[in-house]
C-alpha cells in the first residue's frame, strides 16, 4: 500500500497541471465493503475533450471525501454539470475530486509505519543474534 502513494502522487500532479472540464455523471452508487464498514463511491461520467467524448470512472484520486456521493448524486439526480479534472497529455486519465486529505496521509502512513517499523527491527535483531551465534560456535572453546 505504501508503494501506491508516489503513483498517486504522480498522478495527482498530471491533475493538478490539467484543466477543468464540465462532465456529466451517467451513474452514482454507494458500494459498501467489509461487512458494512466501509463504503465507497462507484460512479461513470462523460466529459468532451476536443472533438471526443470519454467516460470516466474515477471519483478521487486518493479516498473521497466525506459527502461527494451526496454532491454526485444530486448532480445526477438533478441533471447538473460537475467538473472533472483532466490531463492534458492523456485524456484517459480524469478524476472528479483530485484533493489529498489529512485522513488520505494517516491510512497510508500512519498506519502503515509503526508495522515497518516493528518488522525493520525485528529483521536486524534476527540477523544480528544468528550472526552471534555463528560468531561463537567458529571460536574454539578452549582457546
Amino acid at each position: 500500500m505504501l508503494l501506491r502513494v508516489p503513483y498517486l502522487f504522480y498522478q495527482k500532479g498530471r491533475l493538478d497541471k490539467g484543466l477543468e472540464v464540465p462532465a456529466r455523471i451517467l451513474r452514482v452508487e454507494s458500494v459498501s465493503s467489509g461487512g458494512g464498514r466501509h463504503s465507497s463511491v462507484s460512479v461513470e461520467y462523460e466529459f468532451r475533450w476536443g472533438d471526443s467524448v470519454f467516460k470516466g470512472d474515477r471519483a478521487s484520486v486518493f479516498s473521497e471525501s466525506n459527502g461527494l456521493y451526496f454532491r454526485l448524486r444530486e448532480a445526477f439526480e438533478s441533471g447538473r454539470e460537475v467538473t472533472c479534472f483532466v490531463d492534458p497529455g492523456d485524456p484517459r486519465l480524469s478524476a472528479l475530486e483530485k484533493d489529498v486529505r489529512v485522513m488520505d496521509l494517516i491510512g497510508y502512513f500512519g498506519l502503515g509505519t509503526p508495522f515497518a517499523i516493528v518488522g525493520s527491527l525485528y529483521l536486524v535483531r534476527s540477523i544480528g543474534v544468528s550472526g552471534r551465534k555463528k560468531s561463537a560456535e567458529a571460536v574454539p572453546p578452549n582457546a
